[in-house]
């Protein structure tokens, strides 16, 4: 089995802590994870190398702030482009279940419902405006096949 996962930030942090660490463990088990980062000068390649995980870089737009309306609209413009670019990976590494990890990172959860791939769709936090958190949780729920959250809050939260 082989497990896409994908990370919208390439800087080294908590959620890839916890893919990498899960992915050193599904190894034990014969299921192969690859990750996939933005093509950045980040230190999450140089991480996930050290761990023995493939990594596959995907030229993306960076997730904008919410309240930067320019960078948003600039993000939705792209979006088709972006969910392109994980199309192209995904029939490149052939994997089994795709898994997102953020509630914003709609790019590669687009591309996996396009291609029919199984989606896991990977919550983390509750940084993402009330507002706009409830919007996201409907869409997250009808796009993914499976839902993860990282707590009891957070799965409120959206």
């Amino acid at each position: 089995m082989k497990v896409l996962n994908c990370l919208f930030d390439d800087r080294f942090g908590g959620p890839h802590k916890r893919v990498f660490d899960v992915a050193d463990r599904l190894m034990e088990s014969g299921v192969e994870t690859v990750v996939c980062l933005p093509s950045r000068n980040g230190n999450a390649h140089h991480m996930a190398k050290a761990h023995e995980i493939k990594v596959c870089g995907v030229k993306v737009s960076r997730v904008p702030r919410i309240t930067n309306l320019g960078a948003l609209l600039k993000w939705v413009v792209l979006l088709p482009r972006d969910i392109w670019a994980f199309r192209r990976i995904f029939r490149s590494e052939k994997p089994d279940v795709i898994h997102v990890n953020g509630a914003f990172f709609v790019a590669p959860a687009f591309a996996a419902k396009i291609m029919g791939l199984p989606l896991v769709w990977h919550l983390n936090d509750t940084i993402v405006p009330k507002s706009i958190s409830r919007v996201l949780g409907v869409m997250v729920s009808r796009i993914a096949n499976e839902v993860v959250v990282a707590s009891k809050s957070v799965a409120r939260h959206y």
